[in-house]
């Protein structure tokens, strides 16, 4: 009798690295355009260029960090205890119930974050720090080029909100420091170079603390 033993190969793919990378490489393409034509009269060539980079590091840069916390529950799920180097069994087991009702109940990216740490009785990252201050802004400011709505300069609303929260906080894009006339600080003073690193830091920062408190490897490549 001759007995035929079958395997099965499974292959699952992740996304939140490519993302994260994406963000930074497009972040470098908006600071080599900045850098070579910052002296140039506005419009510069590739002003909008600039601007399209920019714009979307920031979308990459935030898919990235929600992409990556969604990789840590599967990797519980999946049972790939490697992952988690600071957690037992039971901890990683725990995790992985946790996810169905992190999914069911369709909790947004801060919160996901703050389960998995609650749950396993790991220290928080607290609301206000920088740190997790700047993950939320960057969501915010994803979640405003995603629904963009055009505001009157007298009418601001959620433009101005988002600008109180966020100027300072990077360079602003360097081209438009030579346009004429009047511009509003979003979009063309905000998107730029530094608005595109900083949200690859804050990305990169957030995601990092949480799987340092939560005892698990990084999912995103170094930034």
């Amino acid at each position: 009798m001759h007995l035929t033993e079958s395997i099965t190969i499974r292959v699952k793919s992740g996304l939140a690295g490519l993302l994260f990378s994406e963000a930074k490489r497009l972040a470098s393409m908006s600071q080599h355009i900045e850098d070579a034509e910052s002296q140039l009269e506005w419009p510069q060539p590739q002003n909008d260029a600039n601007l399209g980079h920019a714009a979307a590091s920031v979308t990459l840069a935030a898919a990235a960090l929600e992409a990556a916390v969604n990789e840590v529950y599967l990797r519980a799920v999946d049972q790939s205890f490697s992952a988690f180097p600071k957690l037992n069994r039971a901890e990683v087991r725990l995790l992985a119930e946790l996810w169905e009702v992190v999914e069911s109940s369709r909790a947004q990216t801060i919160k996901k974050h703050e389960l998995a740490l609650a749950a396993l009785n790991k220290p928080e990252i607290s609301r206000g720090t920088s740190v997790s201050q700047d993950a939320a802004s960057l969501l915010e400011l994803r979640d405003l080029l995603m629904h963009f709505k055009p505001e009157w300069e007298d009418e601001l609303d959620r433009h101005r909100k988002v600008e109180g929260r966020l100027r300072g906080k990077f360079a602003e894009n360097q081209l438009s420091a030579r346009a004429t006339g009047r511009m509003l600080w979003f979009p063309g003073r905000c998107l730029g170079a530094g608005c595109a690193i900083w949200a690859v830091q804050s990305a990169s920062r957030y995601h990092e603390e949480f799987v340092e408190s939560l005892g698990a490897t990084s999912v995103l490549p170094p930034f």
